[in-house]
């Protein structure tokens, strides 16, 4: 069977033009009609001779993974338009080497991920680390890849769980005659994001069967957020002015304390009062620096310099996470090894035994900006007998960065097995296969230099000195063993001993997934209606059982640590699933019904986590002349909840958000009387806090139901005979999906629903939403969030995707024109409040959730592509529209997060558009010793950069663009 659709190689970069199911050029009708094996088309469990379907499915073929120039089959996926939002080496420091893939931007849970349409085990550290496990693309080897298929429609009636925005079908290699070397290197032209891979695949087949094996490394070196100039600095935005400031988080390595220097007896609290008459508790910090423009004060006691700490402006104190000395990895580190083998064996006329094995191990790191500590979250005031305490009071606000423990990092080092064994075979018209599927990925993660919260109340707790001067933690009474009282104020004051003592730690997690699964069916030609080929009906059963877990390192197992939290898990869930497919072809070659055709397929599932669903689909194909057919599906579609969001103990984090009720204006008296009513009553009102993250506990929640959702789709697929070449398909989509699994709703919309005339918003306050703030009964400030698991909300999302073909042959050489694009009519998320968020064309479904993605109305991607002999050429472009972000309540992103949705009198921030264009040249050599294929590119020719983003979780773009800037890249592929 050859599902080779094209005869020379695509060119282009970006965005590869894979040909879509029902859509395929005139040019490729002949080598249609010729198929002699019947194929099953992904969507679907019966097999047919044609490779049409009534859903929209688009096909990638091996040449158009190479020629688009990128190493691996995440960062050729994340390139398509249909695709949104997924994890991937981009998250600037908050990865976990994993790259996953979510279409139209609903997120990687809603995706499915099939290997020869089975599902696959998930990758990433484990369920519960924090981070949602899902298929991690990068265990599947790309040398393994025969193609992809993208189904771009609800499919749980076919395949189950997951299955809601579409179906990522990845068709590998089975036969060979031969062997293949693919050397590939490729570098930024900034000098960095090197990439490096080796693959060699070899194989025997002949008339009984064949075997394949492949072996493969990677190497991908990371990039730091310093190394590119639109990256450097943190910023916040001004709605009102367009101004933008550099921003950072207020844990600055010199320190800081919130103090009112009126109510404490040292020198330096009087030199403050009167530098600062009537200032009241103020944030102070331990810098000098006289260009701040405010007075200086020195103690006279240490000489140290104090002033009033500057939080916004354009000259401002703020720490910056992305500078040289952050040293946050821009893009992730990562090696990879692998290997893959498939192989089949024809025993008898109607069996045969198949068998696919595939080992991965990737070592990847992850790194980002040195501790900050804050005092009121850890539990850890500064007493007054601390020696290093130069206002003799208790501090229960300060601030450090602490620059002295190094960065902090991650590095996870993963093994991935997979196995499947068979027997298929056919008897008469009826084929039937079982397969027994079983894949674990286990992940032990470095985690260093970052703090025990528990140590850090010691080091900054009671102090004493004994007789010979030396100072130790505790009490005479009750010393502490081995502690050193530490020093916050002022830069490099952090000696090794006091690091120690604050609790610098280094820590092993461990975490693994797990899935087997048995999968029965039979599949059977029935009978005649009008059409020129049989009904078919396929049945079958499947069993699985998939397992996870973590453990978390010993410090974060306590709750001591806020970087690498996490707690026990171990968890699973079995299912039994059943189900029947009908195709029924009702008419052909007639008048006005050239080929007729309904589909139907209903699924049984017995989930041991919650119950039972039953989820159905029916489509329909219409070709009333040849050159135009309509298609059309409706499906419902669940998402059973993960192990990580039934299980998942509670965790310890840190949320941007900013509390209004800190500064409430005088014209916003209902504000006001919200926050006296709410947590922490009277002492929440001015409280005066000004940070910009808050501590926040997330969890698991083993009463959580599935998701449901309905999808539809309403397609037409225009070949005119006439024209030979040109293909032109639009397909209209709509996907509701219900009972929304959040890992919470986030601090910045919790706080809407508590506060909602901060949004000037006339709606009452949320009890639900309040009941999740703790506030500090005396200082009134924010201490934490609960932010847990739950079933809340709808999201709608609806558009048109529209795929574009020419090819022209000439004397000259071969010409083709493609477009890939989409547009987004609707893109609503209705919180449980029924607030509905409109996003679509704006940033609003990434403020509700960051890793979803940007929504703009337009995403499309363009080429040219030239082929003449063994030579081959093109230029491609890569858009993503423009879109608005708006502003929070206060008019700045140093307050949070705006949603446009809440329609706040400041003018927008438009994103501006992107374009990414590329280059590609190959030829291809035959000489005796096989087959020699020489090809370059260069990725983003022009080097443009992401467009300024400030509402970003980056707070400078966001990780849906491109990074690494230009890159040029070379591979050879010899064959023998």
């Amino acid at each position: 069977m050859n599902f080779r659709l094209d005869r020379f190689i695509l060119v282009f970069s970006v965005a590869v033009p894979g040909v879509a199911l029902g859509e395929t050029p005139p040019e490729a009708d002949s080598e249609r009609r010729q198929l002699e094996e019947e194929v099953v088309v992904t969507g679907s469990r019966v097999p047919r001779k044609d490779l049409t379907s009534p859903g929209p499915v688009i096909v990638y073929n091996r040449d158009e993974i190479a020629a688009s120039g990128v190493a691996s089959l995440g960062d050729f996926l994340r390139l398509t338009p249909w695709q949104g939002g997924a994890l991937n080496n981009n998250f600037d420091g908050a990865a976990d080497g994993s790259t996953q893939v979510s279409l139209r931007n609903l997120g990687a849970r809603h995706t499915l991920v099939l290997v020869d349409g089975q599902r696959w085990v998930n990758g990433g550290i484990g369920a519960g680390s924090g981070f949602s496990p899902g298929v991690d693309l990068n265990t599947i080897p790309i040398a393994a890849i025969d193609r992809i298929e993208i189904l771009k429609d609800g499919a749980s009636a076919v395949y189950g769980s997951d299955a809601i925005a579409g179906v990522v079908n990845i068709i590998t290699r089975r036969r060979m005659n031969g062997a293949e070397i693919e050397p590939y290197s490729g570098i930024s032209s900034h000098g960095d994001g090197l990439q490096v891979q080796v693959n060699g695949t070899g194989g025997l087949s002949g008339d009984r069967g064949g075997f394949l094996v492949s072996l493969g490394y990677f190497h991908q070196s990371s990039v730091l957020t310093a190394d590119r100039s639109w990256a450097q600095r943190q910023v916040t935005y001004d709605f009102a002015s367009g101004r933008v400031d550099p921003s950072g988080s207020t844990a600055v390595p010199a320190g800081t304390a919130r103090v009112d220097p009126a109510k404490c007896p040292t020198q330096l609290c009087q030199a403050l009062n009167a530098a600062y008459p009537g200032a009241g508790p103020t944030v102070w910090i331990a810098d000098g620096n006289p260009a701040m423009g405010v007075p200086v004060v020195i103690d006279a006691l240490t000489g140290q310099k104090w002033r009033k700490f500057i939080a916004s402006g354009p000259a401002n104190d703020l720490a910056n996470p992305n500078s040289s000395e952050g040293m946050t990895y821009h893009i992730t580190s990562t090696d990879r090894f692998s290997l893959f083998t498939n192989g089949d064996y024809r025993l008898t006329d109607f069996a045969r035994a198949r068998m696919q094995a595939s080992w991965v191990h990737i070592e990847s790191r992850s790194q980002t900006a040195p501790e900050p500590l804050f005092t009121a979250f850890e539990g850890a005031p500064i007493d007054p007998t601390n020696p290093y305490n130069p206002f003799a009071v208790q501090i229960t606000t300060a601030t450090r960065r602490l620059d002295e423990f190094g960065p902090r990092a991650a590095e996870p080092d993963s093994n991935t097995v997979h196995a499947t064994a068979g027997l298929d075979g056919t008897v008469e018209n009826t084929s039937w296969s079982l397969s027994l599927q079983y894949g674990r990925t286990s992940t032990n993660t470095l985690e260093s230099n970052s703090l025990d919260t528990s140590k850090a109340a010691q080091a900054l707790g009671p102090a004493f000195q004994d007789q010979n001067g030396v100072w130790h933690c505790g009490t005479p009474a009750a010393p502490i063993a081995g502690c050193t009282p530490a020093n916050l104020f002022g830069a490099g004051s952090v000696t090794p001993e006091m690091a120690q003592s604050l609790g610098a730690f280094s820590g092993t997690a461990y975490g693994w997934s797990q899935l087997a699964a048995v999968d029965a069916e039979l599949t059977r030609e029935l009978f005649t209606v009008a059409a020129d080929r049989p009904a078919g009906i396929a049945l079958g059963y499947q069993f699985r059982r998939e397992s996870g877990g973590f453990q978390p390192n010993a410090i974060a197992n306590l709750g001591h640590s806020f970087d690498f939290a996490g707690q026990p898990l171990s968890g699973s869930f079995r299912v039994h699933e059943a189900y029947l497919e009908l195709l029924l072809p009702l008419v052909s070659n007639v008048p006005l019904a050239d080929d007729v055709e309904v589909q139907s397929v209903g699924r049984l599932s017995d989930y041991s986590s919650y119950g039972t669903n039953f989820t159905y689909m029916v489509g329909g194909r219409w070709r009333p002349i040849r050159g135009l057919t309509l298609r059309g599906t409706w499906s419902t579609a669940f998402r059973a909840p993960a192990i990580d969001e039934l299980y998942s103990g509670q965790v310890n984090t840190i949320e941007r958000a900013t509390d209004p009720c800190a500064s409430i204006p005088d014209t916003n008296p209902a504000l006001r009387a919200q926050c006296a009513a709410g947590p922490g009553g009277a002492a929440a009102v001015n409280n005066r806090d000004t940070s910009n993250t808050f501590a926040s506990t997330t969890g698991g929640n083993p009463a959580l139901q599935p998701e449901t959702a309905t999808t539809a789709t309403v397609g037409a697929v225009i070949e005119p005979p006439q024209l030979r070449g040109l293909s032109l398909t639009a397909d209209f989509y709509r996907v509701r999906l219900d009972d929304v699994v959040t890992r919470g709703l986030g601090a910045p919309l919790i706080i809407a629903g508590c506060y909602p005339a901060s949004t000037n918003s006339n709606v009452a306050p949320d009890p639900k939403d309040c009941s999740l703030i703790t506030r500090d009964p005396a200082t009134g400030t924010i201490q934490k969030f609960l932010d847990v698991q739950q079933n809340a909300g709808s999201v709608i999302t609806s558009g048109i995707d529209v795929v574009l073909r020419t090819a022209l042959a000439t004397p000259a050489g071969r010409f083709r024109f493609w477009v890939d694009g989409n547009y987004l009519i609707k893109s609503d998320v209705i919180l449980p409040s029924g607030k509905v968020l409109h996003s679509a064309g704006n940033y609003d479904l990434s403020v509700f959730n960051s890793s979803l993605g940007v929504t703009p109305r337009l995403r499309f991607n363009t080429g040219v592509d030239y082929g003449l002999g063994p030579f081959n050429a093109g230029v491609a472009a890569r858009y993503i529209g423009g879109f608005d972000e708006c502003a929070p309540q206060g008019g700045s992103t140093r307050f949070g997060r705006g949603l446009c949705s809440d329609g706040l009198p400041y003018p927008v921030h438009h994103v501006a558009s992107y374009t990414a264009f590329d280059v590609y040249a190959s030829y291809v050599l035959r000489s005796s010793l096989g087959t020699t294929s020489f090809s370059a590119g260069m990725r983003n020719a022009f080097d443009a950069s992401p467009p300024a983003l400030y509402s970003s979780f980056l707070t400078y773009a966001d990780p849906s663009y491109d990074f690494v800037g230009r890159f040029v890249w070379g591979r050879i592929v010899q064959k023998f």
